[in-house]
């Protein structure tokens, strides 16, 4: 078994289809990098836009159907990635994730930005572990980044309708026009959706969790010359929906002070009674500039880009009919963002790479969290002005045996402006403004071998850095110190019996120090959670993927995650059991399940001259996991598997299509998240989607 050392979990550069009997091919070239291209010595799974509709992904939180590892909580309309057990909860405007969120090269700092919906993709990369060089900030554990289809020279439109269960209504479309004898294109794409809520809210005869989109996106690209190519890019989108909005209330019921006093909770778990209707309206829109300039000697990119979200929400927590506890959110940010790079033409004996990297964002937090009965109204604002100033650079040397050797390092300085005022029941108890500074390193070192193109092995060390910050939700004025992780990575991949086989893997080690956990100190003076760099842990484990391509068009892929953490060192008090010891000390990190498992099959079968037909089934399976850093077992969601399938019918030019799906055949029910604070609101819990069921016709000229 000592092979499977050298076997990694996904490779660079976007996949592109080869012979009908063999896998599709991921070109690496170990010893050449373009800016666009991810390093050979990144473990990543790449989706392609294709594989998206096969499976069935509608929106990023599908993505942990098909990267085990990776696990994507909602809270509200907001998605909380974690990658390998590394991710963050926090919901504040002056913290971001620890797995950043990119889209077509722009960094997404706020929590809404990580929920998006799948249309006109190109493919996505998600990248495991530190990543302190390409996507820097703020990827202690990772990258999911998201390639949109970028304006080609030829000129096409497509489009597809879905209707399915729940009377989900889904309309995508692009259009594609070369300029300029070929010089320049334009590609327009958008998509509307709209579907009835899975959760029956009784008590007002309505669905809720249901959903209501509009995306529009706007490219126009143009080669200003031999060497040189401008894109400019524009995005708006709009959600009103009530995804992630509807809490459930859990056992131990005896925790909510509504049940108590007499509220409803339905046995049928698709069932809620809520005297309030969760409402939410997000917006979100922004625009980038492209610059491309390539020389023999070097090759420049940049880009400029600007991004704005608005999320507004109404929100009733008790899970009941009762008017116990509501909240009212109000976010608002503006970000700006300029990269440069500049690296030397691949294929040298030394291949070099500077940049910089700046953002400024102006962010606002408003919450109004009321419990009507009691006659308490406290409204908290916190305001923040981020500046972010990143410098980074690698050199990697060509050495004799298919040898290359890799360094790089990103130093990033952030500085912090915090305002904050609170009001309970309209007389103000809190007002202050502060700041704070904070720099680190992100170095990185790595070895590859890369004796032939169908063979590649690698060993590296490197260390994930996220900034410090405050928190804009509660009255807590010291700022959160940075948190870091030092990781050491052993992987490669492998294909074999004439590209019919890829087998790929990494084994990983990480020490992840000064966490940013929102928690209970066994100091505080009032049992309140505050963010707080509390936690150190271990984490390491091992990826394993299979691709086959089997005589008769016949695919098969799996891929598997086995991962063990642990908190070394955790002081927090459970407000759940305040008796109980506050050193959680060797409990599982939250959100990684030691092992997760993806499967699937699909064979292509033809039709004469009317086609093809294609039947495709998916299986995914995770083990138990919780959802606090108390391994308590009303926050637990046991082991379960979902199966979804699919048969796609397209005729022989490709223009044709028609699908008929069914997702979660087996209507599993299962958690998605839990939020516990007993005396207040109790053990609420938002589901993940029933089984669903519908056709899709595409259409292609």
């Amino acid at each position: 078994m000592a092979w499977l050392v050298l076997l990694d979990l996904g490779l660079a550069p976007p996949r592109t289809a080869i012979a009908d009997d063999s896998v599709e091919t991921i070109v690496v070239n170990g010893d050449s990098r373009r800016l666009s291209e991810i390093p050979p010595t990144t473990s990543v799974e790449t989706i392609d836009g294709r594989d998206l509709d096969r499976g069935g992904l509608l929106d990023s939180r599908d993505l942990a159907g098909r990267v085990p590892g990776l696990v994507v909580s909602t809270n509200s309309a907001v998605a909380h990635p974690y990658l390998r057990g590394v991710g963050s909860d926090l919901i504040s405007a002056g913290v971001e994730s620890s797995i950043a969120v990119v889209v077509d090269g722009v960094y997404r700092p706020r929590s809404a930005g990580a929920l998006i919906d799948l249309f006109d993709i190109d493919r996505i990369d998600v990248l495991r572990g530190p990543q302190g060089l390409h996507f820097g900030r703020n990827a202690t554990g990772g990258v999911i980044h998201v390639r949109s289809r970028r304006p080609d020279s030829a000129v096409g439109a497509e489009a597809d309708l879905t209707y399915g269960s729940f009377e989900l209504a889904r309309f995508r479309y692009a259009l594609n026009v070369p300029l300029s004898e070929g010089r320049g294109a334009v590609r327009l794409a958008g998509m509307h959706k709209q579907q009835d809520g899975y959760l029956r809210n009784v008590l007002r005869r309505e669905g809720s969790e249901g959903e209501d989109f509009d995306a529009l996106r706007l490219q126009a690209s143009y080669q200003l010359n031999a060497n040189a190519s401008i894109l400019v890019g524009g995005d708006y989108s709009r959600d009103t929906g009530t995804r992630g909005l509807t809490p459930r209330l859990a056992e131990p019921l005896a925790g909510s002070p509504a049940f108590l006093a007499g509220g409803t909770v339905p046995d049928d778990r698709r069932r809620v009674f809520l005297d309030r209707s969760p409402h939410a309206r997000g917006e979100q829109a922004g625009g980038r500039i492209e610059l491309d300039v390539g020389t023999d000697a070097v090759e420049i990119a940049s880009i400029t880009a600007f991004r704005a979200n608005d999320l507004a929400e109404k929100l009733d927590l008790d899970g009941t009919e009762l008017p116990f506890v509501t909240n009212d959110v109000d976010e608002r940010s503006r970000s700006a963002t300029q990269e440069v790079r500049v690296a030397s033409s691949p294929g040298g004996r030394v291949d070099w790479l500077v940049g910089g990297f700046f953002q400024h964002e102006q962010a606002r937090q408003r919450l109004n969290p009321r419990f009507p009965l009691a006659g308490i109204d406290d409204r908290t604002k916190g305001r923040i002005r981020t500046n972010a100033l990143a410098l980074f650079g690698e050199i990697a040397l060509a050495l004799p045996a298919h040898l290359r050797l890799s360094t790089s390092t990103r130093y990033s300085y952030e500085r912090r402006e915090h305002a904050f005022d609170e009001r309970l029941n309209g007389v103000s108890v809190s007002d202050f403004t502060t700041d704070g500074s904070w720099d680190g390193w992100s170095p990185e070192i790595a070895l590859t071998w890369h004796p032939r193109d169908s063979f590649l092995g690698y060993l590296k060390g490197s260390r994930g850095y996220k900034a410090g910050g405050f928190n804009t939700a509660i009255n807590q004025p010291g700022p959160i110190r940075p948190e870091s992780l030092w990781a050491a990575e052993l992987g490669g991949r492998a294909d074999l019996l004439g590209d019919r086989v890829r087998v790929e893997g990494a084994f990983f080690y990480y020490d992840y120090r000064d966490m940013q956990l929102q928690i209970i100190p066994p100091s505080a003076a009032v049992p309140f959670p505050s963010i707080e760099n509390a936690g150190q842990a271990t984490l390491y484990g091992l990826e394993l993927g299979v691709e086959l391509s089997l005589p008769g068009e016949i695919a098969v892929d799996g891929s598997l995650a086995w991962l063990e953490s642990e908190f070394e060192h955790l002081d927090a008090i459970d407000v759940n059991a305040p008796a109980a010891s506050p050193d959680q000390s060797g409990n599982r990190l939250p959100r990684a399940p030691e092992l997760a498992l993806a499967l699937g099959g699909e064979i292509r079968l033809r039709l004469g001259e009317l086609g093809f037909m294609t039947p495709r089934i998916d299986y995914r399976y995770q083990t138990a996991t919780y959802f606090n850093v108390f391994q308590d077992r009303f926050t637990r969601q046991n082991g379960y598997g979902v199966v979804n399938f699919q048969i796609g019918f397209e005729t022989g030019d490709g223009k044709l299509g028609l699908t008929v799906y069914g997702y979660n055949l087996a209507d599993q029910t299962y958690v998605t998240n839990f939020l516990r604070v007993d005396n207040q609101f109790g053990n609420i819990s938002f589901l993940g989607s029933p089984r669903t069921l519908g056709i899709t016709f595409n259409v292609k000229l």
